[in-house]
């Protein structure tokens, strides 16, 4: 019964990575949109690197590249996905509450109060296109991706279950270039 969990447990560790990570997937409506509505650039320089899925642009790159829509384009949170690693913060989170066990609802929860704690500051809004994210890919992808998180088979659940598509146009963040294939 414990081997049972612990196998689980580290599949999903594996699928959670994924299931918050970069993918290259064309899905998502984060490309070439508009200047990011009021995605400025929240006092900082334009210089400024981000850090994580985006560590290849600068601030600047990213907010010019930010949807017209979407929860995480204000300043703030524009600014927060940038030059925080919020998607390192969900995988850990995603991973950390499902090794607790429960019902969605409570590991939902349990992820959303994980990466707020994190990452501050991060809009409720925005902070629950992570968590619908990671949900996502553990109620589809659980065995394709949590065997094989880099896999063309684990994108390919990915994109047939709408997770990448969803997260990156409830978020309007762009596709990070530079994505691994099948991640």
């Amino acid at each position: 019964m414990h081997l049972t969990r612990l196998v689980c447990a580290v599949a999903t560790a594996a699928l959670l990575a994924v299931g918050c990570g970069s993918d290259s997937d064309s899905g998502g409506s984060g490309g070439s949109g508009g200047s990011g509505g009021s995605g400025g650039s929240g006092g900082s320089t334009a210089d400024t690197q981000c850090a994580g899925d985006y560590a290849s642009v600068t601030e600047a790159a990213f907010i010019a590249n930010l949807s017209t829509a979407g929860a995480c384009i204000s300043s703030s949170d524009a600014d927060s996905v940038c030059t925080k690693d919020v998607t390192s913060a969900a995988q850990t989170c995603g991973s950390s509450c499902f090794a607790m066990g429960g019902d969605v609802a409570t590991q939902d929860q349990c992820t959303s109060t994980c990466i707020a704690d994190m990452v501050t500051p991060l809009s409720s809004d925005c902070l629950n296109c992570y968590v619908t994210d990671v949900a996502c890919a553990r109620a589809h992808c659980l065995i394709d991706c949590g065997t094989a998180p880099m896999s063309t088979k684990c994108a390919d659940c990915r994109e047939k279950n709408l997770c990448t598509s969803d997260f990156y146009a409830c978020a309007g963040v762009p596709l990070p270039s530079g994505a691994p294939s099948g991640g």
